[in-house]
């Protein structure tokens, strides 16, 4: 797969910060392809409930002639989960999670990673653009 050193830093990028719960990688099996070096247990015991049902809302989008949905995010009492469609083929998933307050703190840095991450995956010719 992609060299697993850039996938560490870019995921790094978005993980080793206070207030975020981390970052992982998703194929569209649900299948983890990479995660952040700080990347906490329950988030990746939640994560793919969520991945779930967006794979279901990116169904229905794609049958109703809207194309790929981008991101979805969602907010609880405290927390926010995040899930970027890392490419054109919707292969590759971004899901990030948080504090409910260091969303719009981290949101610039959340989208740089995200696009770090997919630039990666289509320079490895993982992803499409």
């Amino acid at each position: 797969m992609v060299d697993s050193h850039d996938l560490d830093t870019c995921l790094g990028y978005l993980s080793l910060v206070n207030g975020m719960d981390g970052a992982v990688v998703y194929s569209q099996e649900c299948l983890v392809v990479a995660m952040g070096e700080n990347t906490q247990e329950s988030m990746l015991i939640e994560s793919p409930y969520f991945l779930d049902r967006y794979l279901a809302n990116l169904r229905q989008f794609k049958d109703l002639g809207f194309g790929a949905l981008e991101s979805q995010i969602v907010f609880s009492d405290n927390k926010f989960y995040q899930i970027i469609n890392l490419d054109a083929g919707c292969r590759f998933f971004l899901m990030i999670a948080g504090t409910k307050g260091s969303y719009e703190l981290f949101k610039l840095r959340i989208e740089r990673g995200a696009q770090a991450v997919a630039q990666l995956l289509q320079a490895k010719g993982y992803a499409k653009g």
